[in-house]
């Protein structure tokens, strides 16, 4: 009765066996599962980072441009005002460098044309990555 497939322990080891391949197979859908949520997770905290980076970059040109709209708005004020050594540059300078990470190897840049237009653009650097990021904003302020 051993060869005549019935319920001997021939008959029990291979469906042991097969439990065994099922079970493995099942732990390694679940573990690729887990992988790739986690992997999905770790793309969008870094994607919120550099979304929230933006959104900084975008403020800090706001409050400069708000600046030179409530003040002097001639082409001489302005460029008065956002010279590389004027106080109000500095400042400015200095709350982007507070604000963004890695600033430091590019400092956020302001040009006055005559014609009173403003190209304001900001740069950083996430953490661990080698490229600049930039916000470049042109507008015209005029009187």
């Amino acid at each position: 009765m051993n060869g005549c497939g019935g319920s001997g322990p021939g008959r029990r080891s291979k469906s042991r066996g097969a439990v065994l391949l099922e079970a493995i197979i099942a732990i390694l859908i679940f573990s690729t599962g887990v992988t790739g949520a986690l992997w999905l997770l770790a793309t969008a905290v870094r994607e919120n980072s550099a979304a929230l980076y933006r959104a900084q970059a975008a403020m800090l040109i706001d409050a400069a441009l708000a600046e030179m709209w409530s003040g002097d708005r001639s082409h001489a004020g302005i460029a008065t005002r956002y010279a590389a050594t004027a106080p109000t540059y500095l400042d400015w300078k200095a709350r982007v460098a507070a604000t963004l990470p890695g600033v430091s190897g590019k400092p956020p840049s302001v040009l006055v044309a005559p014609d009173s237009t403003i190209t304001l653009a900001v740069y950083w650097r996430e953490p661990g990555k080698t490229a600049f990021h930039e916000l470049v904003t042109v507008t015209r302020v005029g009187q």
